[in-house]
């Protein structure tokens, strides 16, 4: 007997920011679980703020590539709880979705900056929006924290997170900040 997706997939995610919360999560949920009824479904929306909350972040910044209309909704996404609010965000106001991987380090390094000092108060992370930007490499969220001082969330790195988390797996992996190392 030959196994399928559905005898061994327990989670099923969607691996767009944008689209996640455009979407929405019951349209997301209900259309991952048409292809995996039986997984658990999540998306990179969902992902940063369940990271958000695991690491206790309630005062937080924001960095995406986006043009206005989506950043501002992203930030309403992720206040959308009450219990996270966006101090302050930069957006970088790129008109092509394909120009966001193209982002070099030092822009998103030095936009993290502005963030926080743009910041009326003292912020407990950075959350860096969009998985196409290129920041889930090793290292690099974590010397990000180190010369910031300031957690990092990002959509990739928080996807993959409660991916594993949501699936069972619990391993601490070093490299891709507080998040995957202390939660």
């Amino acid at each position: 007997m030959a196994l399928t997706p559905n005898d061994y997939c327990n989670v099923a995610g969607l691996a767009c920011t944008s689209m996640s919360f455009t979407l929405g999560p019951e349209i997301v949920d209900a259309e991952l679980q048409i292809a995996h009824p039986n997984a658990h479904t999540l998306d990179m929306a969902r992902s940063q703020l369940k990271a958000l909350r695991t690491m206790g972040c309630t005062n937080v910044g924001l960095v995406t590539p986006y043009i206005d209309l989506v950043h501002n909704n992203n930030v309403k996404m992720l206040e959308s709880g009450g219990d996270v609010t966006v101090a302050a965000s930069v957006n970088l106001g790129l008109v092509k979705s394909e120009w966001s991987s193209m982002v070099d380090q030092q822009t998103i390094i030095d936009a993290v900056q502005r963030t926080k000092a743009i910041s009326k108060t003292p912020l407990d992370a950075v959350v860096l929006g969009c998985s196409a930007l290129r920041v889930c490499v090793p290292g690099f969220i974590t010397d990000l924290e180190s010369t910031t001082g300031v957690n990092i969330v990002t959509s990739t790195q928080s996807f993959y997170w409660n991916c594993l988390r949501t699936g069972g797996v619990d391993d601490q992996i070093d490299g891709y900040g507080r998040l995957f190392s202390d939660f």
